[in-house]
């Protein structure tokens, strides 16, 4: 197995007990043509930042994919961190996204961190 790395770094902002969720494709650099996604898979997992051998926080959900189109949906629930949860502060986890493709090649997508906010107002 090959790995490869096209990396990029971004911050995912997520509220507690809200959900974030992003529709993103792939696409070729010119930047206009999706990458043909046949054959690929994915995963987003999420640990805490002072643990990174330790045990998987939670994963995002991919769903509403079309190979064609190079798209998928990207789905986390703050509800998935309840340890978190009682945390009066800003927490943050790490995070990576992995892809491999149909050659049997894995490549890292992206990396950061998801931020989780408090809620702060209130009705």
């Amino acid at each position: 197995m090959r790995r490869v790395t096209m990396l990029t770094e971004y911050n995912i902002p997520l509220a507690r007990n809200a959900s974030y969720k992003r529709g993103w494709t792939m696409l070729y650099p010119d930047g206009v043509t999706p990458i043909d996604l046949t054959g690929w898979a994915f995963a987003l997992d999420i640990k805490a930042n002072d643990d990174l051998d330790g045990p998987v926080i939670a994963s995002a959900l991919i769903d509403n994919f079309s190979a064609i189109e190079g798209s998928f949906d990207v789905t986390i629930e703050g509800a998935d961190f309840p340890e978190a949860a009682t945390e009066p502060q800003i927490v943050r986890f790490a995070y990576d996204f992995i892809a491999k493709d149909a050659t049997d090649v894995t490549a890292t997508i992206t990396r950061g961190q998801v931020v989780l906010y408090p809620g702060v107002s209130a009705l």
